[in-house]
């Protein structure tokens, strides 16, 4: 993370036109350096107690490199517009991908499950009553959730 911040820093000190996508590449290749270190090298090569490797969360890992590059690089980025930007691309692709995927194996494994090789229209009868009784939920929360929704943000 610090080789990420001096590299950052150095961007912001020149002045050439690339620099925003440098910054940007660099907070990209960090990220997935830290995950790859932190998931796959550390349980290989890492230090061990009674013969069990001590290995790291990436996704820990990741927050914490995150951390340290907005608390000390953040105010010499040369377009911050840009690293939200990116990464708002890079979060919306990543939860569609991953919902994406969620949705389909569930499905594949009800469909395997029901021995039903299709949907039927039954299914999708039940699918709508289903979606009508979330938006009937949703309406009697915020209905009972107003008085207090009234009280904040004044």
């Amino acid at each position: 993370a610090w080789a990420a911040i001096l590299l950052i820093g150095w961007c912001a000190e020149s002045q050439y036109h690339s620099d925003a996508m440098i910054q940007v590449c660099v907070t990209i290749i960090l990220s997935m350096l830290c995950f790859f270190i932190a998931e796959a090298e550390v349980a290989q090569y890492g230090p061990k107690v009674d013969g069990q490797a001590i290995g790291t969360s990436g996704v820990l890992t990741v927050v914490a490199a995150g951390f340290m590059v907005s608390h000390f690089a953040w105010p010499r980025f040369v377009s911050s517009e840009t690293v939200h930007v990116v990464w708002e691309a890079v979060e919306f692709i990543g939860n569609t991908v991953v919902f994406l995927l969620a949705g389909l194996l569930w499905g594949a494994k009800i469909l395997e499950e029901s021995s039903q090789s299709h949907i039927e229209t039954f299914d999708l009868v039940r699918l709508m009553e289903l979606y009508v009784a979330l938006h009937v939920i949703r309406g009697l929360i915020v209905l009972v959730l107003w008085p207090f929704f009234n009280l904040t943000g004044q």
